[in-house]
């Protein structure tokens, strides 16, 4: 929510991307109230929407419907040896993310992520900006995005034959 905050204020001088930018957050219940409430603050809750928790049924559209996701998690220990299921999630829905430089995360987006130059809401805000300003940059990201799963053959045929043959060796 902090990016959209700043995204929001990044923009709010342009003439563009008022009509371009939606920024949709998916918070815990518990702290959307007090979101709105900054974004208003804030003057840019009018480019926020806050939708609170909500099952896939929900939110699998929302994010399909999006042209870039964000993976704002920032760089620790653990965050650089693992990798957010959501990413894999983007992945599917053949959405580019936008990440920090976290190396496992970067080796499973592969070709379909642009890396934020700063591990800040304000880098991530500028990283949004860039992409928004560059279209052929984004087509590039979705073309990578709509095809990086399958590179990984992270399908179910693939994954499936990996566990017979694991349960095999097992039970052998």
């Amino acid at each position: 929510v902090v990016l959209g905050l700043e995204v929001s204020r990044l923009a709010r001088n342009s003439t563009d991307w008022h009509r371009l930018l939606e920024i949709c957050a998916l918070p815990t219940t518990s702290s959307a109230t007090r979101l709105e409430r900054l974004a208003a603050e804030r003057g840019v809750a009018d480019r926020l929407v806050f939708h609170g928790y909500r099952q896939a049924d929900y939110f699998v559209p929302l994010l399909a419907s999006s042209h870039v996701c964000v993976c704002p998690d920032p760089p620790t220990p653990f965050n650089n040896v693992s990798t957010m299921t959501k990413v894999v999630e983007y992945l599917a829905m053949g959405r580019p993310a936008l990440i920090f430089d976290l190396q496992e995360t970067k080796a499973v987006a592969g070709a379909a992520e642009l890396i934020v130059d700063e591990p800040s809401a304000t880098g991530l805000g500028r990283t949004m900006a860039r992409i928004a300003d560059d279209r052929s940059l984004l087509d590039s990201l979705t073309a990578a995005a709509s095809n990086r799963l399958n590179e990984l053959s992270y399908s179910w045929e693939s994954s499936s034959q990996i566990l017979i043959e694991a349960y095999s060796r097992l039970f052998d």
